[in-house]
């Protein structure tokens, strides 16, 4: 393989690293342009599990995320619907058209391949199965350590409007944060429900994984419970930062 043109190798060199976004930018025009995209594609595609969801390559957490369940022998569209629902709290979509789009993305790329039609005529679906090329980026994106983005996706709205809730009298303060914890107890009560119904995961990690909502909430409950004290405090410090269960049914 030829080394790319002067002018790229400086400026792969002055970025260090070239993220794809930077990468498809390169115009087929220049000198080698397009030889040279199209090899560093395929060279990221086997080294790193790239994520266009943080500017970082090819394929997004949804893209990986239906390749996963293609060769966990989930392999049709309305399967994997069944199972993201399941899942909650990804960065992606389980409607059906952002499903379709992406197989059709994936296997247009050659990592899956149409395997077989099931159901009752004119109501087949269409399963998918793994190509070796698909099982080479699977097994590149589960065991590529994850980047600071991804590890700092936490988002959360109620902690948007607290940064901004001294903007309230600090009664309104406490009952506002009063009626936020009242709507966290009813969620962790409804992922604890919906945990104890679901049939036992295949393995350790599937269970644990969808614990992780459950989790989070609990941590985010807590949170609240502390900033209700802090702000009772606030208003009056004789009273105590405790703050009783009790009081939020």
């Amino acid at each position: 393989m030829l080394p790319p043109p002067a002018d790229i190798r400086k400026s792969l060199l002055k970025h260090r690293k070239i993220g794809p976004c930077r990468l498809l930018q390169i115009p087929d025009n220049m000198p080698g342009g397009k030889r040279v995209r199209h090899s560093m594609q395929n060279r990221m595609l086997a080294t790193k599990p790239w994520n266009s969801m943080s500017t970082t390559g090819p394929y997004s957490e949804l893209e990986y995320l239906i390749l996963a369940m293609v060769g966990e022998a989930v392999n049709s569209g309305y399967a994997m619907r069944k199972e993201m629902n399941r899942m909650r709290g990804g960065r992606w979509s389980a409607e059906s058209g952002s499903v379709y789009r992406v197989l059709r993305r994936l296997e247009k790329d050659g990592l899956v391949e149409e395997a077989r039609k099931v159901g009752v005529p004119n109501r087949e679906r269409t399963e998918y199965d793994l190509t070796p090329q698909g099982e080479a980026a699977l097994q590149s994106w589960l065991t590529f350590p994850p980047d600071r983005g991804e590890i700092a996706f936490l988002v959360d709205p109620i902690r948007t409007r607290a940064y901004f809730l001294g903007r309230l009298r600090p009664a309104d303060q406490v009952r506002v944060v009063k009626s936020w914890l009242v709507e966290s107890k009813q969620f962790v009560q409804l992922l604890q429900a919906e945990l104890e119904a679901t049939p036992k995961a295949a393995t350790v990690a599937r269970g644990l994984a969808y614990h992780n909502m459950l989790f989070l909430a609990q941590a985010r409950h807590e949170w609240l419970r502390k900033l209700l004290a802090g702000l009772r405090a606030e208003l009056n410090p004789s009273i105590s930062h405790a703050v009783p269960e009790e009081e939020l049914v």
